[in-house]
């Protein structure tokens, strides 16, 4: 598994061909590359954290990881790399981890 970000409208075909341009000569054993263009989800922009001022965001950080009863909170403002899709799927599997902890 290759992961790699790029900006939106950039096509698989485009990402191998970056692949190849910075690794020329390895063997390529690819079988299948996918892109998903986050400006085209309607939701993505939803996810990026706001700017905190210094000194706010203790205030209620790690409470917004602890779940209500069942119901957990997952997404970039949970996790503390903050930015973007990285942060909400680390998020998201620190959810899925404590659920299967339960």
């Amino acid at each position: 598994i290759l992961k790699a970000y790029a900006p939106g409208g950039v096509s698989a075909q485009r990402g191998l061909a970056a692949f190849r341009e910075v690794y020329p000569g390895k063997r390529d054993t690819i079988v299948q590359a996918l892109t998903v263009d986050w400006t085209k989800d309607k939701l993505a922009p939803t996810c990026e954290m706001e700017n905190y001022p210094i000194g706010e965001m203790h205030k209620f950080w790690p409470e917004v990881l602890r779940p209500d009863g069942r119901i957990y909170f997952a997404g970039t403002y949970a996790d503390n790399l903050s930015r973007g899709m990285e942060s909400c799927l680390r998020s998201a599997q620190r959810v899925a981890k404590e659920i299967n902890e339960r």
